[in-house]
């Protein structure tokens, strides 16, 4: 699914402008990471193509649905094809492993239908195969607060994939973990969006894992595309020149966990 942002515009409701006049085009199956520092509009950026926050003008495009004018059914269908990788895990801590990755086709298929002693056979192999991609299924009874980080990302992963999404969007998926972790969710996550073909933008703070994992780099300071290229074309004083000087107006926290539109 490709993404396509036409002069986006956002103001908070004291006025500060947050994000102003960004064009930017995604191609189907691209790995794009927004890059900048704190405050420069990436995570408010992000948020606008979840469609979490509204966007004061412009228009979002994600392949032929407009996300700024869909509504009801044309809108839920568009979110059932969207997943979510954020720094918290958003599980049900006191449930199952299994289960919380057969949450992943509560948009698809609504809460009755996605609970275990419900659903059907296949959608329980289908469970059980997500869980094997992500190297877990020895554990799909085991509690998810009972597992280590890396691994509730991993339970967050298999349920995206549980979900059949095309488009995936990620928050610093990496943030709360130890850096070996960190980089075997990154290498997992980046091994099934180019097995599955998936789009997908990623905010990371990280440049050594920006650049070693995007196909594509883009940058943003003050609300504004600054830079935008391939990690191999970008010099590290352009990407250094992105965390000089940058206001404050984006204190946006980051958003949560590995989350399924539903």
């Amino acid at each position: 699914m490709d993404v396509c942002l036409q002069n986006v515009g956002k103001i908070w409701p004291d006025g500060t402008p947050v994000l102003d006049s960004v064009d930017l085009s995604i191609a189907s199956g691209e790995g794009v990471v927004l890059l900048g520092a704190n405050g420069c509009g990436k995570s408010t950026l992000l948020r606008c193509m979840l469609g979490l926050e509204s966007i004061s003008r412009g228009e979002i495009r994600m392949g032929e649905v407009s996300l700024t004018r869909a509504r009801g059914g044309e809108l839920r269908r568009l979110r059932s094809r969207i997943g979510s990788v954020f720094q918290q895990f958003n599980l049900v801590n006191n449930l199952s492993v299994f289960q919380n990755v057969l949450f992943g086709r509560l948009g698809n298929d609504g809460l009755l239908r996605s609970l275990n002693l419900t659903c059907s056979a296949t959608t329980r192999d289908r469970a059980m195969h997500c869980l094997e991609r992500v190297g877990l299924a020895h554990l799909a009874q085991r509690r998810t607060d009972h597992l280590s980080g890396g691994q509730q990302q991993r339970v967050a992963i298999a349920r995206m994939l549980m979900q059949d999404a095309r488009l995936v969007f990620a928050d610093e998926p990496v943030a709360s973990l130890d850096p070996r972790a960190g980089r075997e969710v990154m290498d997992l996550l980046f091994e099934i969006v180019h097995e599955h073909r998936l789009t997908v933008v990623c905010v990371l703070h990280q440049l050594e894992l920006a650049s070693e994992y995007a196909d594509r780099l883009v940058g943003l300071k003050n609300g504004r595309v600054v830079l935008d290229g391939k990690p191999s074309g970008i010099s590290p004083e352009a990407l250094a020149e992105l965390y000089v000087g940058e206001d404050l107006a984006d204190d946006t926290d980051a958003m949560g966990g590995v989350y399924a539109y539903q």
